[in-house]
């Protein structure tokens, strides 16, 4: 499947990617590790759990970051919707919709 973030989302990754690189010097291996999520996400994208609100989640095990995101069988695309911090308030994405 193709991909494509929504503004926002793609703004997100940018932010999260930078703030790694800067405070913790981790910034590459974050780019490395969402160009992996989203390999595996395009790849497969109805494996991972359905929400009750539709969405799907893909959660890192090293960051502390999920991509919620919505595979669309028309399109064939997979569209994210955000790249949040798990510490950060929640469900401030959906408004993306």
């Amino acid at each position: 499947m193709k991909f494509r973030f929504v503004d926002a989302a793609a703004d997100e990754v940018d932010e999260a990617i930078s703030y790694s690189l800067t405070n913790f010097g981790l910034g590459d291996e974050l780019n490395a590790a969402i160009k992996e999520a989203i390999g595996k996400i395009t790849a497969e994208p109805f494996r991972f759990a359905k929400r009750r609100d539709g969405f799907r989640v893909f959660n890192f095990t090293r960051f502390p970051y999920r991509l919620f995101f919505r595979p669309d069988e028309e399109s064939e695309t997979v569209i994210f919707y955000a790249v949040a911090h798990t510490s950060r308030r929640p469900n401030y994405w959906k408004s993306r919709v």
